[in-house]
């Protein structure tokens, strides 16, 4: 699912506000677009435990990133350390 037809799932038209979404149905979103198409768990587990194994795939493959990771945001902060003795 694009971001454009989430939008387009989400708006009725008449509010300003989007249509909510449900915890399960976020998760479903998330699940879809982040797991590969032929991932699925082949032992008998409760709706938690499922969960459980999602979110720790996702946080195995999808680590967070620290901000000082990314080579352009060192090179932004000297210029800004720069900046500020100028």
């Amino acid at each position: 699912m694009t971001y454009k037809e989430f939008c387009r799932l989400k708006t009725d038209g008449v509010n300003m506000l989007p249509k909510e979404t449900t915890d399960a149905e976020a998760l479903q979103i998330i699940s879809d677009h982040l797991l590969p198409d032929d991932w699925y768990i082949n032992y008998p587990g409760s709706h938690g435990q499922i969960n459980t194994e999602i979110v720790g795939y996702i946080l195995q493959d999808y680590p967070r990133r620290d901000k000082y990771d990314n080579g352009w945001a060192l090179i932004k902060k000297g210029i800004q350390r720069l900046l500020r003795f100028c």
